[in-house]
């Protein structure tokens, strides 16, 4: 698939199962993020102003290729390039501020830029269908969002990203009926990755948002959410997002508000 994660990890059957704490994971329809002292606000798709401060609580996660998180977590890139899952009819996500959840990819096509299997080796080798217990370490922030179906963006943002020009152009392609999503991150490290109990849910269906209440220690992720630090300065982010909005201005583009 071309939607969910990259994941062909993603693809197995969804079936419901009870879980230790009451209720199945499973897609989400509601912004499951909140702050007892900042309230949600939309995206900035226009201008540059630094992200408000992080919620004290979360349970909403996106599905992304471990390789493609990684690249946000250490701050080399603050775009994912998404469509909808099978069970999707298109890309949205529900809210604005969410954990990214690894996840798996297997193919022979060429995905990442010459020289980037060697420095995401270690991110490309993770398995999370082997392991009982996922890391979670990075949560984002969307600050801007925009569909496009222009086959320019291949050429207007090659350097803002790891994958290869042939990804890109197959991930315009599959589901052609279906726009592009583009999504600037603003990526948080947690200081040290939550521990997402897979057992405690189903987590694998065929859709890009999950829920992790089930497998998450609701203390440990208020602690960890009040440590993370931007992976990113606020210059550093306000730089990128001003040359995101630069090259977006030789491309055919909708905002989408979230």
């Amino acid at each position: 698939s071309h939607g969910a994660g990259h994941a062909s990890s993603q693809h197995a059957p969804h079936k419901k199962r009870g879980t230790q704490m009451g209720r199945a994971a499973g897609p989400i329809n509601r912004h499951l993020c909140y702050s007892s002292s900042t309230k949600a606000s939309a995206p900035n798709t226009g201008g540059m102003s630094s992200p408000k401060s992080l919620p004290t609580a979360c349970t909403t996660a996106l599905k992304e290729w471990n390789v493609a998180i990684e690249a946000l977590h250490r701050g080399e890139q603050t775009i994912l390039l998404r469509k909808g899952g099978i069970r999707e009819p298109l890309f949205k996500p529900p809210g604005t501020e969410f954990f990214l959840f690894p996840t798996a990819f297997h193919s022979e096509a060429q995905l990442l830029k010459p020289g980037m299997e060697e420095r995401y080796a270690e991110a490309m080798a993770l398995e999370p269908k082997q392991l009982a217990v996922l890391p979670l370490t990075t949560f984002v922030q969307v600050t801007g969002a925009w569909q496009t179906e222009d086959t320019g963006l291949l050429t207007a943002l090659d350097d803002l990203h790891i994958w290869t020009p042939a990804f890109v152009e197959a991930r315009l392609k599959w589901r052609a009926r279906q726009p592009l999503t583009l999504l600037e991150l603003r990526a948080w490290r947690l200081p040290q990755p939550l521990q997402l109990q897979i057992a405690a849910g189903d987590f694998w269906g065929c859709f890009s948002f999950v829920d992790l209440a089930p497998g998450l220690d609701s203390t440990e992720t208020a602690r960890q959410l009040a440590g993370a630090q931007p992976a990113l300065s606020d210059a550093e982010f306000a730089q990128r997002q001003k040359v995101l909005r630069e090259r977006l201005a030789r491309v055919a583009h909708t905002p989408l508000v979230l």
